[in-house]
């Protein structure tokens, strides 16, 4: 019954094609995989860029710290100068020295 010339020629043909047909589907795995491994990569990748900023987040941290106490510092720096300047000028308005005299001028 199947005997028949083109049966056997079909079913080669289907056998073909479904060997063609697997093949293309491992290309397609293998392939899947190399961007799986590429996207583990990257995500490794991103985890080492992350892990080294945040030593440089710390240290921008520290630096406006540092820069804000040094701002502090030279604001009380400017009020203790301001402050010596309106001693040093009521003193002159009362007619005085704005300085007391020194040891060796009192001599």
């Amino acid at each position: 019954m199947f005997a028949k010339a083109g049966v056997g020629d079909f079913i080669r043909e289907v056998y073909d094609f479904t060997r063609h047909v697997h093949d293309l589907t491992c290309q397609v795995s293998d392939f899947a995989h190399h961007v799986r491994d590429f996207v583990r990569q990257v995500a490794d990748f991103a985890l080492h860029i992350r892990d080294l900023a945040h030593p440089v987040i710390d240290i921008a941290r520290h630096v406006v710290d540092f820069t804000r106490e040094v701002a502090d510092l030279a604001f009380q720096v400017a009020d203790f100068m301001r402050q010596i300047g309106d001693l040093a000028h009521e003193a002159t308005d009362r007619g005085g020295h704005p300085l007391p005299p020194v040891a060796h001028e009192r001599a």
